[in-house]
This record gives C-alpha cells, sequence and structure tokens, in this order.
C-alpha cells in the first residue's frame, strides 16, 4: 500500500511490521466482503500530530446499531457476516 506523498510524505512507523500489515490486510478483507460490485473502498492514511491515522471506508451496508457496542469483542462475527460466510469459503 502506498499512501499519498502530497503534501509531504507520512514520516516512518515504529512497530511490529508483521502486525501493522496483518491488521490493514484484516480491514481491507472484511471491506471486501462487506461490498457488492460497483461499491467504493477507500484507504486513507495522514498524520495527527504524533500518529499515523489509517483508514478504510466502504459503501457497504455497515454494522447493525445493535452490534455496534459488541465489535471489539474477541472473535465476534455479526449476523450478516455468518450468513455470508459460505460465500466466502
Amino acid at each position: 500500500m502506498n499512501a499519498s506523498r502530497a503534501p509531504w510524505p507520512l514520516p516512518t512507523l515504529d512497530g511490529d511490521h508483521d502486525l501493522l500489515a496483518l491488521a490493514i490486510h484484516n480491514l481491507l478483507d472484511n471491506a471486501l466482503k462487506s461490498t457488492n460490485p460497483g461499491n467504493t473502498i477507500e484507504v486513507r492514511a495522514y498524520e495527527n500530530r504524533k500518529w499515523i491515522n489509517i483508514d478504510v471506508a466502504d459503501t457497504g451496508p455497515g454494522i447493525p446499531d445493535d452490534e455496534l457496542p459488541h465489535v471489539w469483542e474477541e472473535l465476534l462475527r455479526g449476523k450478516s457476516a455468518r450468513s455470508r460466510a459460505a460465500d466466502w469459503d
């Protein structure tokens, strides 16, 4: 993934390269699974003080309101992901 170099390049990140790459891969994989042909997926990276923010946005259906409080639960799969799981395997 190449981040924009305009108006200036992002600073070098300190951290575990493999874990950072895996996190970005998982975000993009989820976005791809949640969108249909013709939908949009955007990746943006920008500096925010001493941090680098990486945003992945898509025009898929989103997370239902009743599942939002649970998104940080380990290994959670939403109802719609479970119903489509066979489509991705």
